[in-house]
């Protein structure tokens, strides 16, 4: 399976999730992300539990922190590395 394809997922997911606490668009947050705004830890913790849910795997909570969470990339690196 192409590593760059199930990233892709998982940050669709990622986004998705994040899009609906926000109450916008995908595109819209994906502004407001590069535009510098900040994922705060209740919306990180949303996507992961979205991202847990959709894939069936749980990240094991000692690796769950504000630095995780507050990173696309991050948490759908760490999702990636528990649904191998």
């Amino acid at each position: 399976m192409n590593t760059m394809a199930v990233q892709g997922d998982i940050q669709t997911v990622l986004y998705e999730a994040l899009a609906t606490c926000r109450d916008m668009s995908v595109e819209a947050v994906i502004a407001q992300l590069a535009g510098g705004a900040v994922i705060d830890s209740l919306e990180g913790i949303e996507m992961l539990m979205a991202a847990e849910g959709y894939f069936g795997v749980t990240l094991d909570e000692s690796l769950v922190t504000p630095e995780l969470c507050s990173s696309i990339p991050r948490l759908a690196a760490a999702v990636e590395s528990m649904a191998k």
